[in-house]
């Protein structure tokens, strides 16, 4: 009993100390504050309110950083621009600084422009049924609930060419999108600590 008294006492007395604190109010306030009014809203006006899978998610958060740090913080300013060009900074200063700030650009770029290219190209490279787009055969015989059953058409029949032949095209954009956003989101990640202002 003893040490449950001392416990709570001991509890007591801590949170004394933090209700004279200044610092802890302050604390406080902040955190309500953030709660009220989040911070990256930014951030969170893009995620999805959807299910998204992390394989779709990780893409579009590390793109939406970037694209943050180049349009509202002008952050490749802070990396390497003009402001640097009047003062003097050492010369091994400038071939850190500004190949960092060329490989970033050409990331936005990419996210910007080459990607939204290469998402509407694939759109409009999925083969194009013939027939209207029929992908099911009616079957004769219904089964045992009486329900009407359907077969579903092979590509030769639905495309008329092979699955190989109708795909390749969608096959071929879609790698070149992960290979490009691979690299893109490990050029973010690499210089994750150039990406403030």
């Amino acid at each position: 009993m003893y040490q449950m008294d001392a416990f709570l006492n001991f509890q007591i007395m801590n949170n004394m100390d933090k209700l004279t604190n200044i610092y802890w109010w302050k604390n406080q306030y902040y955190n309500l504050c953030a709660w009220i009014n989040p911070r990256q809203k930014w951030l969170t006006k893009k995620i999805p309110n959807r299910f998204c899978d992390k394989v779709e998610l990780i893409p579009l958060v590390l793109f939406e950083i970037l694209v943050n740090f180049v349009e509202d913080e002008d952050g490749l300013e802070s990396i390497w621009g003009n402001r640097y060009l009047n003062e003097e900074y050492s010369e091994d200063y400038r071939k850190i600084r500004e190949p960092i700030r060329k490989e970033l650009e050409e990331i936005y770029e990419y996210i910007k422009t080459d990607r939204a290219r290469l998402e509407k190209e694939l759109d409009e490279s999925y083969p194009k049924a013939i027939n209207g787009g029929d992908l099911f055969d009616h079957l004769e015989e219904d089964d045992s609930n009486g329900k009407k059953m359907y077969k579903l058409k092979s590509c030769e029949e639905i495309y008329g060419m092979s699955y190989e032949e109708a795909y390749c095209e969608v096959r071929r954009l879609e790698a070149l999108i992960e290979e490009r956003d691979t690299w893109a989101m490990t050029g973010i990640i690499k210089h994750r600590d150039y990406l403030w202002t």
